[in-house]
């Protein structure tokens, strides 16, 4: 049982890179299902999420897409998930995600081990899922990083710290959080 009192939480704010974005999504799905009321709005912000495709952890598939930016390596790929499934019709406004896909191979010893990248979203400058209001609840770009300069390096703070604090500023405006 929950022991938190919901009805004085207006906002939750998820943010993590690797595994612990796959976490940060995943929990945002979990309370949002099970405890979160209708009221309660999202800012979720994820650097190359890693979910287990073994597991369809999150949805993901072993489809992938290709990182379409001109310096990254070849071989980078993100493993697919549709997002708008996982954040269903009438649930969507109150939301908003931003995620950095690179899709490089995690372990580099060739195991598998990828990010996750909405389903299609291949072009240079990302893609944006809308809401129910016409809002942008999804939003993604691609960096050409390797993956754990991505979450670990803050030479890279420009593609990663910084569009992440102007996303949670963004998120707040749009809720209307003091």
């Amino acid at each position: 049982t929950s022991k938190v009192n919901w009805s004085n939480i207006k906002g939750v704010v998820l943010v993590g890179t690797s595994r612990g974005g796959c976490l940060a999504l995943r929990l945002g799905e979990y309370l949002r299902t099970n405890h979160a009321p209708s009221t309660t709005d999202f800012a979720i912000a994820t650097v190359d999420a890693v979910c287990k495709r073994t597991q369809s952890e999150f949805g993901v598939t072993s489809s992938t897409v290709d990182n379409p930016l001109p310096t990254a390596p070849s071989s980078y790929k993100s493993y697919e998930v549709n997002m708008n499934s996982r954040y269903p019709y009438g649930t969507r406004y109150r939301h908003c995600n931003w995620h950095l896909a690179v899709g490089d191979e995690v372990t580099g010893i060739g195991l598998g081990i990828r990010g996750l990248s909405h389903a299609g979203c291949g072009s240079l400058g990302g893609c944006a899922l809308l809401d129910e209001y016409g809002e942008e609840y999804y939003k993604q770009q691609w960096g050409d990083m390797k993956h754990t300069d991505a979450g670990q390096d803050f030479g890279y703070s420009s593609q990663t710290v910084d569009p992440i604090l102007s996303h949670l500023d963004s998120c707040k405006a749009r809720f209307g959080w003091t």
